[in-house]
């Protein structure tokens, strides 16, 4: 009879171990809604607090910007108007107040261009109305004084007074005493009637 071969692996092998038993969950009711407030009313839960409301910095820093802004804009606007596009008849008009009128082109791209300036002396005595205006003297009259020297003989060749006759007070008008050859100023003749005559020419 044929020997029985013998299994090495027999004893190694491991024994399989019965499988559990599987076990069905067994439903239950649901738990009620009153239980779960009361279990979160047993837990302290802090209410949210509201966090402290800061100084608007940002805002006033972006609203002085923005002041600042617009108030460059229209101070750069006036500056603007004032100097650059400011109709050319009102700046006319301004400069002919003081006794100063442009003379004025059109260029060849159409813009109006100064080509040189006239002095106004509307009473024709040799003083600009402009300069009329700083002695106080009359634009309408060569000789405000009515001493017969021009205000501009006065006040640039004599040095007397363009609005008294008498700048001296020596009961001679200022007038008188030129064409006599006195000093209109003070005693005495004319220093030098060629110099002063030329003086009236220049």
């Amino acid at each position: 009879m044929p020997e029985e071969i013998e299994d090495i692996f027999a004893e190694s092998a491991p024994t399989p171990e019965p499988k559990p038993e599987k076990k069905v969950a067994s439903l239950s009711a649901p738990t009620p809604m009153v239980e779960v407030e009361a279990q979160e009313e047993m837990l302290d839960v802090p209410e949210e607090i509201e966090p402290k409301r800061r100084f608007p910095w940002k805002l006033i820093i972006i609203i002085a910007a923005v002041i600042i802004i617009i108030g460059g804009l229209g101070a750069g606007g006036f500056f603007y108007y004032q100097n650059i596009y400011k109709p050319s008849a009102e700046r006319a008009a301004e400069k002919e107040a003081v006794g100063v009128i442009d003379i004025t082109q059109v260029g060849e791209n159409g813009e109006e261009v100064i080509t040189g300036v006239v002095i106004v002396d509307t009473d024709f005595d040799g003083l600009s109305d402009e300069e009329e205006g700083q002695y106080n003297t009359s634009v309408k009259s060569a000789d405000s004084d009515n001493d017969g020297l021009t205000d501009r003989e006065e006040i640039r060749v004599y040095l007397t007074d363009p609005l008294n006759p008498d700048s001296d007070e020596d009961n001679y008008s200022d007038g008188e005493e030129v064409i006599n050859g006195f000093n209109p100023m003070g005693k005495g003749p004319l220093l030098d009637l060629e110099e002063e005559i030329n003086k009236i020419n220049k």
